[in-house]
């Protein structure tokens, strides 16, 4: 029966193989469309000659083993070629370089050259290697990105010596930021992102979102340093958010104060949904969600680790949605 079943029938067969979009099939093993090479010579013809079978892939560079190195960039070449002219949908992630690990130059260039296919792309690398992501990307919509380890400098680094990367990438809107991504080391075209994930300290969120002017999704875990370091604001940036995620990543210890200043400076107009954890809302949480949109109130609210009784929430904000998760009692 199988023999019978036409090649195109086959071909789409082999696609379903792919997991579902953000993850992405290694470069081998026995998830890996590679592993139909090895079933029988017609599986093999078809497999080679399906280009959206091999324009989706994941590859970690983590082994200080050169000979490796250069079989996991043949394999990504090869798998480039078999692509033909797909969309392409590629994750390259690097941990901390060290002194015996190779250079990573030839993956990059290996996937510069075929940046004008580019549609989505994960690229978690050391800060030094991030630096040449400047060329055209006119597909890439949506970007993972970030050092693999935070940047050695923590100070404001002046606007000329910024990393100024994907700037030729119009379509861009979805980002994603690593753990230790630094804006005063990196600067995105925010002015373009809809969607924004990331885990930042407060200093560098308010850096970040006075920039993000057509906002629509922001889902940000604050950590929780003693000092935030916030920086004096005179003006307060209203961002069109509908749907704002501000949790606080780790709660055991925190500057209380610097996390109520830090909401202060938000203005979200349009907010439809929040989901916030109660300590950036201070004594007065209800003024605090009134005061971050102006008039009105979302219509979807989740209170973290909430220390006001539900029923105050009920009060102010009828008609909403509402989800109240409470603090454990010790």
């Amino acid at each position: 029966m199988a023999r019978r079943r036409p090649g195109k029938v086959t071909s789409e067969i082999f696609t379903q193989f792919l997991p579902p979009f953000p993850q992405r099939p290694s470069l081998v093993g026995p998830l890996s469309p590679s592993f139909l090479l090895r079933i029988c010579r017609r599986w093999r013809d078809i497999a080679l000659g399906t280009p959206a079978l091999w324009s989706t892939m994941e590859l970690d560079i983590d082994s200080e083993d050169k000979k490796l190195h250069a079989r996991q960039l043949g394999l990504l070449d090869s798998w480039l070629q078999r692509s033909g002219h797909c969309p392409l949908s590629i994750a390259l992630v690097r941990p901390y370089h060290t002194q015996c690990m190779p250079s990573t130059t030839a993956f990059v260039e290996a996937v510069l050259a075929h940046a004008l296919r580019v549609r989505d792309m994960d690229i978690r690398f050391p800060l030094e290697d991030l630096e040449v992501f400047t060329t055209s990307m006119p597909l890439l919509r949506g970007l993972t990105v970030g050092p693999t380890h935070y940047p050695p400098a923590k100070a404001h680094i002046p606007g000329d010596l910024q990393r100024k990367l994907f700037v030729d990438a119009p379509r861009l809107k979805d980002v994603v930021l690593s753990n230790f991504f630094n804006p005063f080391c990196i600067t995105l075209p925010w002015s373009q992102i809809t969607s924004l994930t990331a885990t930042l300290f407060p200093y560098e969120a308010v850096e970040i979102l006075p920039h993000t002017t057509i906002l629509e999704i922001c889902n940000i875990d604050i950590c929780n340093p003693v000092s935030s370091n916030l920086p004096p604001i005179s003006t307060i940036t209203p961002i069109p958010v509908r749907s704002l995620r501000l949790l606080l990543k780790n709660s055991d210890d925190y500057d209380e104060d610097s996390m109520q200043l830090f909401f202060s400076m938000l203005a979200f107009p349009a907010l439809e949904t929040l989901a916030v954890s109660e300590v950036f809302l201070g004594a007065d949480p209800v003024a605090a969600i009134l005061a971050v949109r102006h008039q009105g109130y979302p219509q979807r609210i989740a209170i973290h680790h909430a220390r006001t009784d539900r029923s105050v929430f009920e009060s102010a904000f009828p008609g909403a949605e509402l989800w109240v998760e409470s603090l454990p009692e010790l």
